[in-house]
């Protein structure tokens, strides 16, 4: 099936944001990534820009089970509720495209999509 995922980070993002796509490189294949912009932060209560990139691929993984190891793999770079409360995201995983379904509608109109879009699209 094919995925599409957005990355964000505000904390240590440069170093997040690449070991994320290596990370992800082992749970899809044939990956595509944007490459990486920062953003300004959607909410006022962040403390610093984001970086952030899509990753386009191939998963055998059902929607539910990407997911789970999607934050899995978000925990482990630290992020929390009260992470994300106080402002700062070490690592924001989020599938934006599972096959036709689309998730996180919002995002699909930030500038990180609209923008990076076209770069991870055949």
């Amino acid at each position: 099936m094919q995925v599409l995922i957005s990355i964000g980070s505000n904390v240590n993002a440069s170093r997040n944001v690449a070991e994320a796509v290596r990370l992800l490189s082992q749970l899809i294949d044939d990956v595509h990534v944007s490459e990486i912009i920062s953003t300004k932060p959607f909410g006022e209560h962040y403390k610093n820009d984001f970086n952030n990139c899509l990753v386009r691929g191939e998963t055998s993984l059902p929607v539910a089970d990407l997911e789970q190891k999607l934050k899995q793999i978000e925990q482990s770079f630290g992020r929390t509720a009260a992470s994300k409360q106080s402002g700062l995201v070490p690592l924001d995983l989020d599938i934006l495209q599972y096959g036709e379904e689309k998730f996180h509608l919002r995002d699909w109109q930030r500038p990180y999509v609209t923008d990076l879009l076209p770069s991870v699209l055949l």
